[in-house]
């Protein structure tokens, strides 16, 4: 059975526009329907995020927000507070692994990313400081065993005492190119990976082998696919590194980590369906000669 070679030259050709374009929108659809079913899920954000809170550095750096902000609370005299700070220190380092701070510190990663996706869905937004950053405001209690130790130092402890710590996370342009790009990846999630298949079906139909454009659209699906892959690799490692405060650095490269391999996945599935198309053309080719 001889293979199909029906079709004008303009239909050849606009086969292959059809068959390109398929392929560029296939990375368009993984981030798409990445960012609608994973992107606005607080709850799998808090979950992935909070082990964050272990890392040595997020925890020297809380160390360091809630002594300074306890000592900027008492407003006390240099030599005193010099006094102080060390041992402050050394008891607000093991109030840092508590269950409460651990409490504290989910809370306000929650707040942070409702506040996050309601930015980016087009609300006001509320979690942000006078530069319009938006922050995460982790507010710790002070127990009494940390209030011991100053009173045991002659230093007289308000009743409630509970700092806060407020690490700025995006700033007001982030906040604008992301709400931006929010909204023309969510109006994507449908047309992106219907025009996909739909070209992809087109491109196939006018093709004067049907065969051989099915095993060109799958090759550049794949190659699509990877190249989004490689690009979300390449770019991670620059993007977390221009994030200079510990603990914003640390959830950065958490939360990409988390996205990459989200995504990742999307490719994965991309690149199964892409060798089954292959075998199936392979194996479709194979049973015709036999048949020829």
């Amino acid at each position: 059975m001889a293979a199909q070679r029906s079709g004008s030259p303009a239909a050849s050709a606009l086969s292959g526009v059809c068959g390109v374009i398929s392929a560029l929108l296939v990375p368009v659809a993984i981030v798409a329907i990445w960012a609608s079913v994973m992107l606005t899920r607080t709850d799998v954000f808090v979950d992935e995020m909070s082990p964050v809170l272990t890392k040595p550095e997020v925890q020297q750096a809380l160390t360091d927000g809630v002594t300074r902000g306890v000592l900027d609370r008492l407003a006390l005299g240099p030599a005193i507070e010099s006094a102080v700070a060390q041992p402050l220190g050394t008891a607000v380092a093991g109030l840092v692994a508590s269950p409460q701070v651990e409490t504290a510190w989910t809370r306000a990663l929650g707040a942070a990313h409702r506040q996050l996706v309601a930015t980016l869905q087009g609300s006001d937004t509320a979690l942000v400081d006078d530069q319009g950053r938006l922050v995460l405001s982790v507010a710790v209690p002070i127990p009494a065993a940390v209030s011991s130790v100053l009173s045991a130092l002659g230093v007289a402890v308000p009743d409630s005492l509970q700092p806060t710590v407020t690490v700025p996370l995006l700033t007001a342009d982030d906040l604008a190119k992301a709400r931006t790009a929010y909204r023309t990846i969510d109006a994507a999630r449908l047309w992106a990976p219907l025009g996909a298949l739909a070209l992809g079906a087109i491109c196939i139909a006018l093709a004067r082998r049907h065969r051989r454009a099915v095993v060109r659209l799958a090759v550049g699906w794949g190659l699509a696919a990877l190249a989004l892959g490689l690009a979300l690799l390449t770019l991670r490692g620059p993007a977390v590194a221009s994030v200079t405060d510990p603990i914003a650095h640390a959830l950065a490269d958490e939360a990409s980590g988390v996205a990459v391999t989200q995504m990742i996945w999307g490719i994965g599935a991309v690149l199964a369906l892409v060798v089954i198309t292959m075998l199936v053309a392979g194996l479709t080719r194979g049973r015709e000669k036999e048949m020829s």
